[in-house]
């Protein structure tokens, strides 16, 4: 079975099991599980990247997805769960172990001071993915270090060793694009690696601003607010320049910081600048993001760029050759998510074309990442809007709208994608020109858009058409 075929399938059987296998076992474990078919030995091999991920899966799961296979293959077939070779959880040494359970027994007793006991182990197993939620993929091993972030990396990995014990708060600054994100949850992923039953906890700035805003509203679950924040082992909140504005959430936060770091858990927080730029936030939280220690990551350099698009390549399974991704390398230099978006579209180009790309082409195909068209002018939403409207053949009034119909949706995800790359609008100036949408519903688009790009080759063509179309229109404006 060729690889796309397995993907595909793969695709297909998680539809099957949506609705039995809850979500957070879905995202973070079953999505990012690699899988073979071994038709002569009718056999089925999931194999996830951590060990914790496979312990997500329960037997009833694994019993489904079973029966999936079989039902989709015609024939029964076995499935057996694997963990990556270089997982061994038994190489850790016995020191190693006994340090941990003694930190473990004093995190369980600093929680059970606040809240009492938990009933077993079960109860803190139950809810490992309501908490964490963070992406497999960003991980220390899939984080490539450069001189732009190597300060960042040693201090992420030393709190991620000795979590609460140095560099508490650690606070992380760049601007988007170039990886805080992935850094900050890969300090979640190594302590679940060495402690399974830590409760850590990543969140946006935004999204705990809406629970507080929940909890408000309905009085019954602001004690489940309370709890869970203060209960965490570890707290991740990223872009906590969103709390800029919002005194009552600033309240809510400066508390429940207070309580973590006197209790010795470990803070870790993101922004898109120092804690002394972040205007009219609150002074007392500043000085105490300052109590740590503050590092920044900057722009990557050519070598690692080029380093970042050689491991994707490798991992991807593009097989685009070293001149090519020189060229990448070179013509993206403004941060790692679009050099990782660019080397998805010359891959998707290359592969729907069906013929090698020359040097020239890449920089056709790659065209959309200069902010500013060739004829000087920049890019306007509204030429975007009126392009993809045109090629999807529906209005734009339609595209702007809030009707969620797919044959509406999927080309108001692909024209946010395409705002995102051609123009220098915020996401929040984004979801504002498509009507009004909130710019969780624009990251949300842009995600979508990139995902479907790597599996679903129809709808990878149409994005390839359209940009086509989109670089037709600034060649002729240019004209």
């Amino acid at each position: 079975m060729e690889k796309d075929g397995i993907g595909e399938l793969w695709s297909k059987v998680l539809n099957d099991v949506k609705e039995s296998i809850p979500e957070p076992t879905l995202k973070t474990a079953l999505n990012n599980a690699t899988v073979r078919v071994e038709k002569d030995r009718k056999r089925i091999i999931v194999q996830f990247p951590r060990a914790y991920m496979k312990r997500m899966l329960t037997d009833e799961g694994t019993q489904c997805i079973e029966k999936a296979f079989s039902r989709r293959l015609g024939e029964p077939y076995q499935l057996e769960l694997l963990t990556d070779p270089a997982e061994d959880e038994g190489s850790r040494d016995g020191d190693e172990n006994i340090n941990g359970k003694a930190i473990l027994n004093q995190i369980q007793h600093a929680r059970e001071t606040l809240t009492g006991p938990h009933s077993d182990s079960e109860h803190v197993e139950s809810h490992r993915g309501e908490y964490h939620r963070l992406n497999p993929r960003y991980m220390f091993e899939q984080f490539v270090v450069g001189t732009h972030c190597r300060l960042a990396h040693a201090a992420a990995q030393a709190v991620a060793k000795e979590p609460g014990s140095v560099y508490n708060p650690l606070f992380v600054y760049a601007s988007t694009g170039l990886g805080k994100t992935h850094l900050i949850q890969a300090i979640g992923h190594e302590m679940l690696d060495n402690r399974p039953e830590a409760r850590v906890c990543y969140m946006t700035s935004e999204e705990f601003t809406n629970e507080l805003i929940d909890g408000i509203q309905h009085r019954e679950r602001m004690s489940a607010f309370n709890r869970k924040y203060r209960n965490v082992d570890l707290l991740l909140i990223d872009d906590i320049q969103f709390l800029i504005g919002k005194i009552q959430t600033q309240e809510a936060f400066f508390h429940i910081f207070n309580t973590l770091h006197e209790l010795g858990r470990q803070v870790v927080i993101s922004a898109d600048r120092p804690p002394n730029e972040l205007e009219t936030l609150e002074d007392r939280l500043i000085s105490r993001f300052e109590w740590g220690l503050t590092v920044d990551m900057s722009k990557p350099d050519y070598e690692t760029r080029l380093a970042i698009l050689h491991r994707k390549n490798r991992e991807r399974s593009f097989g685009l050759p070293p001149d090519i991704l020189a060229r990448i390398a070179k013509r993206v230099d403004s941060n790692v998510r679009e050099l990782e978006g660019g080397l998805t579209k010359v891959s998707a180009h290359q592969r729907l074309s069906k013929t090698a790309l020359t040097l020239e082409g890449v920089d056709d195909v790659l065209v959309h990442l200069v902010k500013t068209s060739s004829h000087g002018r920049a890019t306007t939403p509204e030429e975007i809007m009126e392009e993809t409207a045109a090629h999807f053949q529906i209005s734009v009034d339609e595209l702007t709208g809030d009707r969620r119909t797919a044959r509406i949706t999927v080309p108001r995800q692909v024209g946010m994608y395409f705002c995102r790359e051609l123009t220098h609008l915020s996401l929040k100036d984004i979801g504002a020109a498509f009507g009004g949408k909130d710019h969780t519903t624009v990251i949300y688009a842009l995600n979508r858009v990139e995902e479907r790009l790597g599996v679903d080759e129809a709808f990878a063509r149409e994005v390839v058409l359209l940009r086509a179309r989109l670089v037709e229109r600034f060649r002729a404006s240019k004209d």
